[in-house]
């Protein structure tokens, strides 16, 4: 679910800030179905049962001055099952500022965050053993996370680029501080229709202790993001994103696929 994290909010251009008064707003479901998981060391192993992850969420931007934007993302509500265990849940709420550094051809900014996972939902729907390797399965964890990141972005009329690393800290049991760096590619066209890609790398600074399916505690991973939007008015749009992990630890194997609204 951390690659979900990721991966969902990359509509935001890294780099640049919201002129003021100017907002970016995205509310979507993020589908995570399927019935493998990925050991401690990166192979795929078959749970006993499938499981499923429904999630609502959104990101949204609002330039405060031509200097500062402030963002909001998160989870607000959740439906997760297991086998025939389900629940409701609340992930991670987080409030950011992204102050611009350098503005012009190649923006340069700082963004800082801070997020809260509430207690609903924190609790295992299942724990046991695959092929004699513990795992467990939880929606969310009960949290506090800090993050700052360094952004830079470029566009060169109807292409754009953004890079970025950064770090995240949790104050859940067992999370341990991570490195974060990602880069994304992405077009747009005079007709509405708009198109990217990406890579995102999270490296926790030590190795996981269990297999944790949902990936909310300790998980590494390379995921790859590709998403397509059509804005239908100048200011409303849809949007379908899709994620996978080529390489991950302690987290689980299946593509998440998001669809969505978006306005500014």
């Amino acid at each position: 679910m951390l690659l979900v994290l990721v991966l969902g909010a990359t509509p935001a251009h890294a780099g640049w800030v919201q002129a003021p008064g100017a907002y970016y707003l995205k509310l979507w479901d993020q589908m995570l179905i399927g019935g493998q998981v990925f050991a401690r060391d990166g192979t795929k192993l078959e749970l006993p049962e499938s499981y499923q992850d429904h999630a609502l969420r959104l990101y949204f931007e609002y330039g405060v001055d031509e200097a500062l934007t402030v963002i909001v993302r998160g989870t607000p509500l959740g439906l997760a099952s297991y086998g025939g265990e389900a629940t409701a849940y609340s992930g991670l709420m987080g409030v950011g500022l992204r102050a611009a550094l350098i503005r012009g051809e190649l923006p340069i900014a700082l963004e800082l965050g801070y997020g809260w996972g509430p207690p609903l939902g924190k609790a295992p729907l299942a724990e046991g053993q695959v092929e004699g390797r513990r795992f467990v399965y939880r929606p969310t964890f009960e949290q506090h996370v800090g993050q700052v990141e360094l952004q830079i972005g470029w566009a060169f009329s109807a292409l754009w680029m953004k890079a970025a690393g950064g770090l995240v800290v949790s104050s859940g049991e067992g999370i341990d501080p991570a490195a974060e760096a990602s880069f994304r590619l992405g077009t747009s066209t005079s007709f509405g229709l708009e198109a990217d890609a990406g890579v995102v790398v999270h490296a926790p600074f030590a190795d996981p202790r269990f297999i944790d399916v949902t990936g909310v505690g300790n998980t590494r991973y390379v995921g790859v993001a590709i998403g397509v939007g059509y804005w239908i008015t100048n200011s409303f749009g849809v949007r379908l994103d899709l994620g996978l992990a080529p390489f991950a630890e302690s987290n689980a194997a299946t593509p998440s696929i998001g669809v969505g609204i978006q306005s500014h």
